[in-house]
């Protein structure tokens, strides 16, 4: 009868060490090397093997002569090597060699870790986002501070205009009211001047028109014997400067220049 062949690890080595079944290595060790053969008395030469390993690749490697198998870079977590044996009559093995081993993540890969740095990130973005919100809170606070202080001035500046055109009304009212009273007593003047006689030469005999500036009496010159025309000046506001009376005094030398039957001098 044919028996099928037993195999056996005759080296286990992780990272370039030996290794034992259930060992727990470093991540620095994950370089994984197998060597295995089979228990037979004759015909070893003959005999192939397959082999997989679990956690990595559930799929058996197809039969081959090699003795040796081989991983590189192996992530963190458990595994389970498993390799099997078949004789050159067919015979494979009952149970595969089994060499079980597990490899341990860095620090920085280990799920406390990662929940570390998760928390971390969030407080951070958290704390990121509290510190923009108080910053745009002090900004809103400074914002609204100028706006209320210009707010303040603006007011401050509109009662100021307000008082100073309530002054300036005021002031209109009561120059309108002044010039009102001068109005009435100049009109009350400009009635009573006929028949009175100015610098005892100009006899005023009657109000025939008046200006802006000015009342207009017919008269006469005692002593030239003649009629003649006399302007009584109106002082108001606008006419009422030196230079007002000015060009009062240069309108009536003009208007004694006149010389037309019309006109009277």
């Amino acid at each position: 009868p044919v028996l099928p062949p037993p195999v056996v690890f005759s080296q286990l080595s992780l990272g370039g060490a030996d290794a034992a079944p259930g060992v727990a290595v470093p991540y620095t060790r994950r370089d994984l090397e197998a060597s295995f053969t089979a228990l037979l008395f004759r015909g070893e030469a003959d005999t192939t093997f397959r082999y997989r390993l679990v956690g990595y690749r559930p799929e058996w490697s197809p039969f081959r002569r090699e003795r040796v198998a081989m991983f590189s870079n192996l992530a963190p977590g458990d595994y389970r090597l498993e390799v099997e044996a078949k004789s050159a009559q067919g015979a494979l093995s009952r149970t595969p060699a089994v060499f079980g081993f597990r490899v341990v993540p860095p620090f920085y890969m280990t799920w406390w870790f990662r929940l570390g740095s998760l928390g971390l990130a969030l407080g951070l973005v958290v704390s990121g986002v509290r510190a923009r919100l108080a910053s745009l809170r002090e900004k809103n606070r400074a914002l609204e501070a100028r706006v209320a202080e210009r707010t303040q001035e603006l007011r401050e500046r509109l009662e100021e205009v307000a008082q100073k055109n309530a002054e300036l009304a005021r002031k209109n009212a009561q120059l309108a009211a002044s010039q009102e009273r001068a109005d009435r007593i100049f009109t009350a003047l400009a009635d009573a001047l006929p028949g009175t006689v100015i610098d005892d030469k100009y006899r005023l005999d009657e109000r025939i028109g008046a200006g802006g500036n000015g009342v207009v009496f017919r008269a006469a010159h005692l002593t030239l014997g003649r009629a003649m025309a006399v302007k009584i000046f109106r002082p108001m506001p606008g006419n009422d400067s030196a230079e007002s009376l000015e060009r009062f005094r240069n309108e009536g030398n003009a208007a004694s220049r006149i010389a037309h039957p019309n006109a009277v001098q």
